[in-house]
């Protein structure tokens, strides 16, 4: 990987969604991480983070939300055929788009109605206690070590662009030199 990054070569894609309830964008779908772990990209074992899953290079955005989806959010009922997919009607807001080491992250906002929320259990053969969290908890998550790599910096991002900030490249760079220093 270290020869990839070295030479700026992007292998893998990769979608992260900031998931949150309609009218109530400071609470974001979060769960904790019980697939295998992977130090090279920051993933351990049990640590808390948003959805987010390996995607296809130049895939169509809706199709590799649908994957994030199916994969940590809603995978009982993809597996029974009840999937919600109607939430992926309305337009996946690009928070951020970053290189991590050799991967190209896209993180979008996607909203979804509070019905949807409370009709469907959240499930994941890789995640486990969905919840909602606000910013706050975030920060004290990400002092206390149990977040995921990257997670606490993607929050940040999007809160600022909530507010109407606007996200500079400086800022992404920044982002990305504490991650690859923190990997």
């Amino acid at each position: 990987i270290y020869n990839y990054i070295k030479q700026g070569v992007t292998r893998r894609a990769a979608t992260g969604l900031v998931i949150t309830i309609k009218n109530d964008p400071h609470k974001i779908l979060t769960a904790r991480d019980i697939s295998m772990p992977n130090f090279v990209y920051g993933k351990k074992r049990g640590a808390i983070g948003i959805p987010m899953t390996f995607s296809k290079k130049g895939e169509n955005k809706t199709i590799s939300a649908l994957r994030v989806l199916q994969q940590e959010v809603f995978s009982n009922n993809a597996v029974n055929g009840v999937m919600p997919i109607k939430i992926l009607d309305y337009d996946l807001d690009l928070i951020l788009k970053i290189k991590i080491l050799d991967i190209s992250l896209f993180v979008y906002h996607l909203e979804i109605p509070v019905e949807i929320a409370g009709k469907y259990d959240f499930s994941s053969f890789r995640m486990k206690e969905h919840r909602f969290l606000n910013f706050y908890e975030f920060k004290y998550l990400a002092e206390a070590g149990k977040l995921r790599s990257g997670v606490y910096e993607i929050v940040n991002i999007y809160r600022r662009k909530l507010m109407g900030g606007e996200v500079f490249e400086s800022q992404v760079a920044l982002v990305n030199q504490r991650l690859g220093l923190r990997i």
